[in-house]
């Protein structure tokens, strides 16, 4: 390599720190100088793209596109056996269950995912940033949005009464307004830090303290909805039998032992990944360089892929599961209801005060007298409550 190409190859890849602001390159991502790692590096021509520069990406992002849209048609083909398998049961359904909201959402979440594939980091310059971006961010959104879904089942499995399924007012708030946040600074901040970062020309850099904020919001939310997951998935395997070894737990708590497991691994990795851009702070981050050949290690999408691949693993419907599944759907409180109620309560408690002295000294005696000449019918009850709840644990595990 003569002098005038090492020059130039030193200003991208030498002793250079590229999260600083002072960093200035002949060309901007994702261009790159035209003979970038060859021996003959052209000063005033950039015509080649990083993508070119590390050597052909093709194999590299055809296999990562074919390893993440194949959860996307497996997930076509789930869903075309729902619709079957009520059809044949002659069964139609007012709302999704979570069965659905788990199939729709793998198949949202394999098509983003798959869209990035096409051009990862966006070297080759076939995506424009902001479909990489949003796609990015719709794709790590979908699988947390899943795994919140499925946390609210649990809790209204553990507090379902007399065998129904309804969803308590404050996990599902709870559910909106961390979703909406999430939201927000995944689709809406994202897009900021690139447009806001003091660079000149390079569109793909974006500001390390916004990206840091938003990191460090969403990885909490994550955080504690897994907490949550762990807390209430270990009340339902305690509900359903406290089994000392392997041989003693039912299918049930054995996959939702293996549902906790995995929920405490993408945490790690995922919160884990999140957390690390808390370094981002104060820098304006720049692509890497392409310093030396084409790399096969793409952590975000491989993050992604896995989680895909034990979704559709983990999500395979049979006949038995959609009609518990359909028989055993929760339903969702209604806000509106919720306050109409509190504040109509307020307003007729004084005219039926009189009344519900009365009334209630009766039913207060009857229920005390029951409660302690009964005790068999409270035996009998807390066994139909759970088989009720070992019903719905079937319907939303299997």
């Amino acid at each position: 390599m003569n002098n005038r190409s090492q020059a130039i190859y030193d200003i991208y890849c030498g002793d250079v720190d590229i999260t600083s602001t002072d960093y200035d390159t002949p060309c901007k991502f994702p261009y790159i100088n035209k003979g970038f790692n060859t021996d003959n590096i052209t000063s005033n021509d950039c015509s080649i793209t990083y993508s070119e520069a590390l050597g052909d990406s093709t194999v590299i992002n055809g296999t990562y596109f074919v390893l993440a849209i194949i959860p996307m048609f497996v997930g076509l083909y789930y869903r075309h056996l729902v619709v079957t398998f009520r059809k044949k049961q002659k069964r139609k359904m007012s709302v999704y269950t979570i069965v659905d909201k788990l199939l729709l959402s793998m198949i949202f979440f394999s098509a983003t995912v798959a869209v990035n594939c096409l051009d990862m980091d966006g070297a080759g310059n076939i995506l424009p940033w902001i479909v990489h971006t949003e796609m990015q961010s719709l794709g790590i959104f979908c699988p947390i949005t899943v795994m919140k879904l499925l946390m609210m089942e649990w809790v209204t499995i553990i507090t379902a009464q007399g065998g129904k399924k309804r969803t308590p007012m404050w996990v599902y708030v709870f559910f909106w307004i961390t979703s909406i946040i999430q939201f927000v600074a995944m689709c809406v901040v994202c897009p900021i830090e690139f447009l806001i970062s003091d660079t000149e020309g390079d569109l793909w850099a974006f500001d390390g303290t916004l990206n840091a904020i938003k990191n460090l919001t969403t990885a909490t939310d994550l955080i504690i909805w897994s907490f949550m997951a762990i807390r209430y998935g270990m009340m339902i395997q305690k509900v359903l039998g406290s089994g000392s070894g392997e041989k003693t737990l039912s299918k049930e708590q054995k996959k939702i032992r293996l549902f906790c497991r995995v929920i405490a691994l993408w945490v790690f990795l995922t919160a884990g990944y999140q957390l690390l851009a808390v370094m981002r702070l104060g820098k304006t981050i720049h692509k890497d360089p392409p310093c030396g050949s084409a790399s096969w290690v793409h952590v975000l999408e491989g993050i992604c892929i896995s989680v895909n691949w034990y979704t559709v693993y983990a999500n395979k419907p049979t006949e038995a599961a959609i009609k518990k599944s359909d028989e055993n759907v929760s339903t969702l409180p209604s806000i509106r209801a919720k306050i109409r109620s509190t504040f109509g309560s307020s307003q007729s408690g004084t005219d039926a005060s009189s009344t519900g002295t009365s009334s209630g000294t009766s039913s207060g005696t009857s229920s005390s007298m029951s409660s302690s000449v009964a005790p068999m019918s409270e035996m009998s009850e807390m066994s139909s409550a759970s088989s009720a709840l070992e019903s719905n644990v079937e319907s939303t595990v299997e």
